[in-house]
């Protein structure tokens, strides 16, 4: 079981990330706003670079957020006021949009979990 403050792995030494701008992901998005989203984010950062993961869940659905990652990726959780709901936080190095897509996807198929 994850718990609040749950960390686990680092990001590796040397991946550097540069954001020109701000980028957002919206939750089940068509093929034309996904292409949209990769164009943007192609856009505003240099792969590969690491990328910051932020999703609010139910407690009951901490586990899968956490298995989208692998075991060597820096994840934390912090509890919401009321403990109903957790925030996850993870740092990937990504080669491209692509996979900051493919991520997001995946995040969509469980039910409650929205990204940030």
């Amino acid at each position: 079981m994850v718990s609040e403050g749950y960390h686990r792995g680092r990001v590796g030494a040397g991946a550097v990330c540069v954001l020109r701008r701000g980028a957002g992901y919206h939750a089940r998005m068509d093929g034309t706003s996904e292409r949209s989203f990769k164009e943007r984010l192609d856009g505003y950062y240099d792969w590969p670079c690491a990328y910051t993961f932020k999703f609010i869940a139910p407690r009951e659905r901490l586990e899968e957020v956490v298995a989208l990652f692998d075991a060597e990726v820096a994840v934390s959780t912090r509890d919401s006021k009321r403990g109903n709901y957790v925030s996850v936080t993870a740092e990937v190095v990504m080669r491209d949009s692509e996979e900051v897509v493919a991520v997001y996807r995946r995040a969509g198929e469980i039910d409650g979990v929205m990204p940030l």
